[in-house]
């Protein structure tokens, strides 16, 4: 079963990501089913959830799909059953054999969905919880790395009540620890959402109340245009893992924008030759090269001890910023 959705600031993306997931799947040999995870934080099944265009018209295809929630089955394995459950018929709509989660941003790729997963006992593919929360949280997870002597920017970062106490230490702490122009990220977000570039004061105060509309905890790090975005996909355990071929993600801006991530040309392709937009988009749609016109087998081993080092398990998508 694909999850999908949610009620993260990154829900549309992840409808997106879900569907793509869905529709790559072997048909031959699995059935996938859809479990989309309303902004209302409702469960619902149905075909026609797989179908990216019906959700031009949310209301409609909610009122065609069924509302579900897990429950324990009698043989010890967790079915969905319609909800609110009927009073006469069948209740059951499916066993849930495997989960693959496919959200992204809070409650999703951050430990909680899979907090629930290991609650009900549900198989489910990709990293654990901890792994999970570990790796959204861009402070701690820089904090890990910083410790395996992994090179990663300096930054400074701090939570919203600090900023509304005392906004003109952070600012000079900004200021003289990393310097203008800066970057201004949510700590625990993804997708590109709530960053800004901040060129000098003023544009560093409105970037970090923009930030903040989005979430409670920020990082600032120095603004570095003149880089290359290596993406890498892992597959394994902490015991043995094995990397992918390195892509190069190309943008437009200074920065990867959310623009670039899920409405660009897909000029690059998977082939570096002309894209593909089956799915309408996501990261499908993003201007890349594969294989990346440098990768080294330093970059690899990079990403095999973060695998490790961070308790990855299964399958995990490093990004990596080349200065």
């Amino acid at each position: 079963m694909y999850f999908f959705g949610g009620i993260s600031v990154e829900h549309e993306v992840s409808v997106i990501s879900g569907l793509q997931a869905i529709h790559a799947m072997d048909a031959d040999r699995y059935e996938a089913i859809p479990i989309y995870i309303s902004k209302g934080r409702t469960w619902y099944t149905g075909e026609k959830l797989t179908d990216i265009e019906a959700y031009k018209d949310l209301k409609a295809l909610l009122s065609e799909a069924t509302p579900v929630i897990p429950v324990a089955a009698d043989n010890g394995g967790i079915v969905l059953q319609k909800n609110p459950a009927p009073r006469f018929g069948k209740r059951e709509v499916s066993q849930i054999d495997v989960a693959f989660p496919v959200l992204h941003g809070t409650f999703g790729e951050d430990g909680g969905l899979q907090g629930l997963f290991e609650l009900m006992n549900i198989p489910y593919v990709g990293c654990d919880v901890g792994a999970s929360a570990l790796g959204m949280d861009k402070v701690t997870m820089k904090q890990v790395l910083r410790n395996e002597k992994l090179p990663v920017l300096n930054d400074v970062w701090f939570y919203n009540r600090e900023w509304q106490e005392d906004s003109a230490s952070i600012v000079k702490r900004i200021e003289e620890e990393i310097g203008l122009p800066a970057i201004v990220k949510p700590a625990n977000l993804g997708s590109s959402v709530g960053i800004g570039v901040a060129r000098n004061q003023e544009s560093l105060e409105i970037a970090i109340e923009e930030a903040l509309e989005y979430a409670s905890k920020l990082i600032v790090e120095p603004l570095i245009t003149d880089l290359k975005e290596m993406n890498c996909s892992v597959l394994g355990d902490t015991d043995e893992a094995e990397a992918s071929v390195i892509e190069e993600v190309l943008k437009t801006e200074d920065i990867l924008s959310y623009a670039d991530k899920y409405q660009g040309s897909s000029r690059g392709g998977s082939k570096g030759g002309n894209g593909s937009k089956s799915m309408g988009g996501g990261m499908e749609s993003t201007d890349r090269i594969i294989p990346a016109r440098s990768q080294t087998k330093k970059q690899s081993r990079s990403k095999h001890l973060r695998y490790q080092r961070l308790k990855h398990s299964d399958v995990v998508a490093f990004r990596e910023l080349i200065l």
